[in-house]
């Protein structure tokens, strides 16, 4: 018996959605290295805002001082908001990826059974090619 087209067109399904789950993941992902990426950068500005502080400090800039410490604080919280903002990402990440797991999966089921159907397939044509020749033989005697 042949792959039926339903087989086809669920196999073609399971592709596609895949694919979709195999992109969320990617967005998923990339969202996860920006906002890294952004506390890496908060953490900088924090020190360059300590900097300021200890330069200010030696130089008696009152502004500088001022500068320093606003530059700080607003790091602090930016790195605060972030570090939230992470967890959350990486919760979805992780769903995201279980989501994509499971639709390799579920593609694999598919493409098994597709080979499973293929190789009976080729065992009842190789069954029936031997009764021809069998019949064949024995009618030649």
């Amino acid at each position: 018996m042949p792959v039926s087209p339903v087989m086809r067109r669920l196999l073609r399904i399971r592709e596609l959605q895949e694919d979709e789950s195999r992109s969320r993941l990617e967005n998923a992902l990339q969202e996860l290295r920006r906002l890294e990426s952004s506390l890496a950068v908060a953490s900088e500005q924090e020190k360059r805002g300590r900097r300021l502080i200890a330069d200010s400090a030696r130089s008696s800039d009152l502004l500088e001082r001022l500068a320093g410490l606003e530059q700080e604080r607003s790091a602090i919280h930016a790195k605060a908001f972030l570090v939230e903002k992470i967890a959350t990402s990486e919760l979805h990440a992780a769903a995201r990826r279980a989501e994509y797991l499971a639709t390799r999966i579920e593609l694999r089921q598919v493409r098994t059974l597709i080979e499973k159907l293929l190789l009976a397939d080729r065992r009842d044509e190789a069954r029936r090619n031997q009764n021809n020749l069998d019949e064949w033989f024995r009618s030649r005697r």
